[in-house]
């Protein structure tokens, strides 16, 4: 997920799709945001989740020069521990944190607590930012309607999503036709057959030695 959160900014920064249509029209074009486009060392990045994919996304990140900020469920979090995170949000933060960031990445499971996170005008607290919305979490945390209107109202610059309230994206979707939006088909994170057969010979090597089984779910917290 780090390596899609990072290749997808690059893309949308330095409008590859554009020149990717240029080369299909045997066109030399050095304009816009492919000659003049900002470093990820230029941007402020919101990480919404800090668990193990939110955290390694923010670690990325903050290496290659972006000011990361951090939102989750914990109360506070202990910045000297955690470098790599510039600032924390928590609760009824989460509009402060939309209003200083380039980029927000959802990297949250599916709770009680996140659908709908985004839900009705809160995007709009991008607008000044135009912030760009990276969601590789769960589609829920916003609806279609929501996201629809927060790009068409221009809340937001872009949208790059990798997951959806439906899935498969109804081919009706009014995303689809957007030009400010890339659409994956939920391959952020694709589980390959040799990670998942090394996962378990691991964890099963930990369970012989009556060992703590690290990344088990815990059912109360719904992830």
């Amino acid at each position: 997920m780090s390596e899609y959160v990072v290749s997808n900014i690059i893309n949308f920064e330095r409008n590859a799709f554009e020149i990717n249509q240029n080369q299909k029209m045997k066109q030399w074009k050095v304009d816009g945001k492919i000659d003049e486009h900002r470093a990820i060392f230029d941007l402020t990045v919101g990480i919404l989740g800090l668990g193990n994919i939110g955290d390694r996304v923010a670690r990325t990140l903050n290496y290659m020069g972006a000011v990361v900020f951090g939102y989750g469920r914990r109360p506070t979090l202990n910045l000297e521990e955690n470098p790599h995170i510039s600032k924390y949000f928590s609760n009824n933060m989460l509009p402060q944190l939309l209003r200083e960031c380039d980029y927000v990445v959802n990297t949250l499971p599916e709770t009680q607590e996140s659908k709908g996170l985004l839900n009705g005008d809160l995007l709009e607290n991008c607008k000044d930012k135009q912030t760009v919305f990276i969601n590789v979490g769960r589609g829920s945390i916003i609806s279609e309607e929501a996201l629809i209107r927060a790009l068409e109202n221009k809340w937001i610059s872009g949208a790059i999503l990798d997951v959806f309230e439906k899935e498969p994206l109804t081919t009706d979707s009014a995303l689809w036709k957007m030009p400010n939006v890339i659409i994956t088909p939920h391959v952020s994170a694709c589980s390959r057959s040799k990670d998942i057969a090394q996962l378990l010979k691991d964890n099963l090597e930990y369970y012989r030695k009556n060992l703590p089984i690290p990344a088990t779910v815990d059912f109360n917290k719904g992830y």
